[in-house]
C-alpha cells in the first residue's frame, strides 16, 4: 500500500485501524486492530547476486537471460500466475522465443539448483 504522509506524522508514531466487515444484513463483524509503526525505511535490500538481467526488453519475438552454472530451470507465467512456459537452462546464454504468447506483460523465474528463486519481468509487444 501507499500513504501519503502529513506533517504531524513523525517515526516512531503508531497508526492503528480497524474495519467492519458486513455479511448479509447482519451486524458488522468488526476486525482485529492492524497497527502500522511509521518508520523512514522505504527500501528493500536487494542481493546483487540474485539479479536478474534479461534483454531486450520490451521484446518482440526473443528473450535473452545469461545464467551461471547454477540455474536449472527458467519458467514464465502470465500477470495471475499461470505459468505459460518452462525450459531447462544451459549455462551461459538462454534464448526464449516469445512469438506465440499474446501481448502483455509477463514474470520471468530462474530455479537454481539449490532450489532458491531469482525474478524479473518483461513485456511482450
Amino acid at each position: 500500500f501507499r500513504m501519503k504522509p502529513i506533517s504531524a506524522i513523525v517515526p516512531g508514531d503508531a497508526l492503528v485501524n480497524a474495519a467492519d466487515i458486513y455479511f448479509d444484513f447482519n451486524d458488522p463483524v468488526r476486525t482485529n486492530d492492524a497497527i502500522l509503526t511509521v518508520m523512514e525505511s522505504t527500501g528493500v535490500n536487494e542481493n546483487p547476486q540474485q539479479r536478474l538481467i534479461l534483454y531486450p526488453n520490451p521484446t518482440t519475438q526473443r528473450i535473452s537471460v545469461q545464467l551461471d552454472g547454477s540455474a536449472t530451470r527458467l519458467e514464465v507465467s502470465t500477470a495471475d500466475g499461470r505459468m505459460v512456459m518452462s525450459k531447462r537452462t544451459v549455462p551461459g546464454l538462454n534464448e526464449l522465443d516469445v512469438r506465440m504468447l499474446p501481448t502483455g506483460a509477463y514474470g520471468l523465474r530462474v530455479i537454481d539448483a539449490d532450489g532458491t528463486m531469482r525474478q524479473s519481468r518483461f513485456v511482450k509487444h
